[in-house]
């Protein structure tokens, strides 16, 4: 936020800029977002794929929407007639024209989003401990915060809540975590977070994962 006496140092038409955001707005971008979510979600419910938060960018002639995905077999790709009809339906819902970016993502530890949901998956026929285990032998060795590159992943966090097949009887509110990796503050660092829940005879389990990775 600039006050009026920085204005004309670093506002070039050395005139206070003012955005008013209203309920209304707010209201209709919330909507929008949703919209999006739904939307996405039923586009890559039937496909081999998981998908991550979608973005949406707007510009003054059209609105972008990215959303990072990961292929559960590791081979093939999207249809493109479905991508078509996935973009027609964005645009309908957001009523302008819409590019739609859709970034596949190598490994699901690439996004929170998408690693709350694999682990999801994983955990419907596997205990915590080995779902862990190969998560990190999946991410393999971290490097050191002063050695790794912009977009390094630098920590790793994983809490289980709830109650697996394949484990041991439990009480219902048994919370387990794991983690690798560093989660010290620092400038340099971005933290994301997401989680997923799903349910089995038990009841239902709640993953949340944490994501340290280098600004």
């Amino acid at each position: 936020m600039l006050t009026r006496s920085l204005t004309t140092t670093y506002l070039p038409s050395h005139t206070p800029q003012v955005h008013c955001f209203t309920n209304e707005s707010m209201a209709a971008l919330l909507h929008a977002t949703r919209s999006i979510e739904a939307l996405v979600s039923h586009y890559f419910a039937p496909l081999q794929a998981l998908a991550g938060k979608a973005h949406l960018e707007r510009t003054a002639s059209k609105a972008v929407v990215t959303v990072p995905y990961f292929m559960l077999q590791g081979t093939g790709s999207l249809n493109a007639n479905s991508v078509n009809l996935l973009g027609r339906q964005l645009a309908a819902t957001l009523q302008c024209p819409v590019e739609v970016r859709l970034v596949r993502l190598q490994a699901p530890y690439l996004d929170a989003h998408v690693l709350a949901q694999f682990l999801s998956i994983e955990l419907a026929s596997t205990t915590f401990r080995k779902a862990m285990l190969t998560l990190f032998t999946l991410v393999g060795p971290i490097k050191r915060t002063d050695q790794a590159p912009t977009g390094a992943l630098l920590g790793v966090k994983v809490r289980l809540a709830g109650r697996l097949l394949l484990e041991a009887s439990r009480p219902r509110q048994t919370v387990q975590v794991e983690a690798l990796g560093s989660f010290a503050s620092h400038s340099l660092h971005t933290l994301q977070a997401a989680s997923h829940t799903a349910t089995n005879t038990k009841g239902t389990y709640t993953v949340k994962v944490w994501l340290c990775v280098k600004a």
